[in-house]
């Protein structure tokens, strides 16, 4: 071989200066700027050849590659695997006579040991304006791979039928993640060819998020801390979108215990994900809406008797989670001591799957506080038909309850308006029909002549009664508008200082011929020395009279009536008490509604509108008082009004 063909001469040891790095046979200002810090820290092996193919100069990372000590430098001969040199030779000649720019080959090299490594080798000339060419090669040690080809070929048959026919995506890559084969599953899969995946790195069809992770597994297998993986990553499709795998990986090892390649099976869960999505974001609904709706939920294992209560169902019966003992018999005690033997059983009937789906019952708080709970259930069973678990939920319907019953009340308070405007209209015909008849009757028996008008008795008693009707009716007509001002707000009151013993006497005077007429006793019990009364006088004089006139017309002769008045802790008490015919203690309530009258209005045995108790229990609330009844049947009847303390006024000084 002559002395100008590349690799027959013998190779040259780069000549160092202790001022810079020129390498024998090239410019200061190439060996300064371009090679010194390009050739020692690049991590690809580098060799500079002179064209007359000594070797210049290598890298370290050529050095740690082939295994040479630093001061090592061989003949380019010496560096080519013997049968692979004359192709090397070759292919660098093409380069010096210019038939090619830049050559790339795969070839073997010597190991400092002797044994091969396979290279893939780049190589380029520079022929610089002035001064002499000089080749550069970069070499990458792709050996790995090459004997994972090897390993591969080996059992080509059998090994290419598996990926071929395999449904699920394979693909051999080495410890250093670049695919060495991948079958039609796994291109199909990403959107590639086949052919394509030969040399690509694992990271250009990886989620970047998951390369790192992907790294260390190889890592592990190639150091063989584990032998097999599994995992779930996403892989980005040709086109850019990204779809879920799931991969098992595993390390093939040659003779020696060194990685050859990985095998990786790839399952496309896409579709599985995008259901496990689905599924979530429904839970998380479900979630909210059951969080909404305030419903707790509970399970109970009947093989291990073990149950399981979220924190609604703690909240809804008024328990603290921290500190209750827990067990059935625990939650038992909390359920209102009226309904516990029942939802105890009922409770057993459900852990055989016999109670019904839906029950109802109370529990008590340590407040006192009662809550309606609707517990709605079902059951898991074995093969056998047994009962394995106990679902159910807990909702609070005391709202509803209440509503419910306020429902149930309104109407009821409907029914009985209702039945008091019948009573009303009834009751009105009645009181209006008999004065206007009265009134008619005795004016036509004027008008008409029959009676002689020097007859003055007769007249004036035909006057007399004429009259009294018309006051009957007067008074009928001045209660329902004093009622209905009332209500309406429009009735106005006049504050004052007032004797209330002053207005007692005036009206029992108002009302003594009525007492007397009816044969009735009359007592006073009236404290002395009380305080002045905030009142309105006119009002307070309607009800005294109203009270007297109801003792009076329920009352029979012979009885007692007692008018009275003193202090008590709550204020100031005025009443009225009688003897007579009384009432039973579940139609007290009634008295006080407009129109209410206890007896039959068709069989009634007493005039009157109804109104008198209901406009004394109006006129009192406009003195911020109240009113009571107590009462028994033949036993009479004690009206009181009281007044707040806040209405009394201290006597001034004589």
């Amino acid at each position: 071989m002559s002395q100008n063909e590349p690799g027959a001469c013998s190779a040259v040891a780069p000549a160092q200066s202790e001022t810079n790095a020129q390498i024998q046979g090239l410019p200061a200002a190439v060996a300064e700027a371009l090679l010194a810090p390009l050739l020692h820290h690049a991590p690809l092996g580098i060799m500079v050849l002179a064209l007359n193919g000594d070797l210049l100069h290598a890298n370290p990372a050529l050095h740690q590659m082939l295994g040479w000590p630093q001061d090592h430098a061989p003949k380019f001969t010496d560096i080519v695997f013997p049968a692979d040199q004359e192709m090397a030779r070759a292919r660098l000649q093409r380069l010096l006579h210019g038939q090619v720019i830049q050559d790339r080959s795969t070839m073997r090299w010597l190991h400092g040991d002797g044994a091969p490594v396979w290279v893939d080798v780049t190589a380029a000339l520079h022929k610089p304006d002035q001064g002499t060419g000089f080749l550069i090669l970069q070499a990458r040690d792709i050996d790995a791979r090459k004997r994972a080809e090897a390993a591969l070929f080996e059992s080509e048959g059998l090994f290419h039928s598996v990926m071929e026919f395999a449904t699920i995506g394979m693909v051999l890559v080495t410890p250093e993640g670049d695919c060495i084969r991948a079958n039609q599953a796994l291109a199909d899969m990403l959107g590639y060819q086949v052919a394509e995946f030969t040399g690509l790195s694992f990271r250009q069809f990886t989620h970047p998020d998951d390369v790192d992770g992907t790294l260390q597994v190889y890592d592990r297998l190639a150091r063989r801390s584990i032998d097999s993986h599994y995992q779930e990553k996403r892989y980005r499709h040709r086109d850019g979108h990204y779809l879920w795998a799931q991969v098992s990986r595993s390390v093939v090892r040659d003779r020696g215990g060194q990685p050859v390649y990985i095998v990786v099976q790839v399952v496309d869960i896409s579709e599985r994900k995008a259901q496990e999505a689905a599924l979530a974001e429904l839970n998380l609904y479900l979630r909210m809406a059951v969080d909404a709706s305030g419903i707790g939920i509970w399970s109970y294992d009947t093989s291990s008797k073990v149950g399981s209560v979220d924190d609604r169902v703690y909240r809804i019966w008024g328990i603290d989670k921290a500190t209750f003992e827990g067990g059935i018999e625990a939650w038992l005690r909390r359920v209102h001591p009226e309904d516990r033997a029942e939802v105890a059983a009922v409770y057993a009937k459900a852990l055989r799957g016999e109670a019904p789906p839906q029950w109802q019952h109370r529990v008590l708080l340590p407040s006192g506080e009662v809550r309606h709970l609707r517990v709605d259930y079902t059951v898991r069973r074995d093969a056998e038909g047994a009962v394995t678990t106990v679902i159910g939920t807990s909702s609070d319907i005391t709202a509803t309850i209440q509503n419910a019953e306020s429902l149930r009340q309104a109407k009821e308070a409907a029914e009985t308006a209702n039945r008091a405007k019948t009573m009303f209209l009834a009751n009105m015909s009645h009181e209006l029909r008999t004065p206007l008849n009265a009134i008619i009757g005795f004016s036509e028996l004027l008008k008409s002549g029959v009676v002689d008008v020097a007859e003055r008795d007769r007249v004036r008693s035909y006057a007399s009664d004429i009259h009294g009707s018309g006051l009957h009716l007067l008074n009928i007509i001045n209660d329902l508008l004093d009622l209905t001002r009332i209500e309406a707000g429009k009735f106005s009151i006049e504050e004052g200082e007032v004797e209330l013993g002053d207005e007692i006497n005036d009206a029992v005077s108002l009302m003594r011929h009525q007492i007397d007429d009816a044969k009735l006793t009359l007592n006073f019990d009236i404290q002395p020395n009380l305080p002045l009364l905030r009142a309105d006088q006119r009002g307070l004089r309607q009800i005294l009279l109203n009270l007297l006139s109801n003792a009076v017309k329920f009352t029979p002769a012979g009885g007692r009536i007692e008018c009275g008045a003193g202090l008590d802790p709550d204020g100031l008490s005025l009443w009225v008490a009688d003897s007579g015919i009384g009432i039973a203690a579940r139609d007290i309530p009634k008295l006080m509604q407009p129109f209410a009258q206890i007896d039959n209005v068709y069989r009634r045995q007493h005039q009157g509108a109804g109104l008198g108790l209901a406009i004394v229990r109006a006129l009192a609330r406009l003195h911020d008082g109240e009113v009571a009844i107590s009462s028994a049947p033949g036993q009479g009847t004690r009206v009181s009004v009281v007044f707040p303390a806040s209405r009394l006024l201290p006597r001034k000084a004589v």
